[in-house]
């Protein structure tokens, strides 16, 4: 949904766009944008201020482990492999790189909590 908010300004020249931060639903992240704005207000003109992104990222978890019998599960008595590079990539196209613990678990933070792809090294 795409809504255009409008404000008057008593006097043209650099105006500040602050997005309030508290008003906010708990964990969203800025996605776009950035905030504060300054814009310049043209006398009789409508100024339009960049768009303003914003999501509740999500968490990506998972474990990496030898499948001993081929099966396509972990099943008792496989153990996790550690120190494998997992790079887990959003849907808006940034990655991120961790790597399993001992067990083979690995846990990562996506920006765009709807979309992501893992690539492990």
């Amino acid at each position: 949904m795409h809504r255009n908010l409008h404000a008057q300004v008593a006097a043209p020249g650099t105006a500040s766009v602050d997005i309030d931060d508290a008003d906010l639903p708990v964990g969203f992240v800025q996605t776009e944008g950035t905030d504060p704005t300054d814009v310049t207000v043209t006398a009789g003109a409508t100024t339009t201020e960049e768009d303003n992104g914003f999501n509740v990222p999500g968490t990506v978890t998972g474990v990496v482990y030898n499948d001993v019998n081929g099966n396509g599960t972990q099943d008792a008595g496989e153990p996790g492999i550690e120190n494998v590079e997992v790079t887990i990539t959003d849907s808006a196209g940034q990655a991120v790189t961790v790597q399993t613990d001992a067990t083979g678990a690995y846990t990562a933070s996506s920006s765009s909590a709807r979309h992501s792809k893992r690539r492990y090294r």
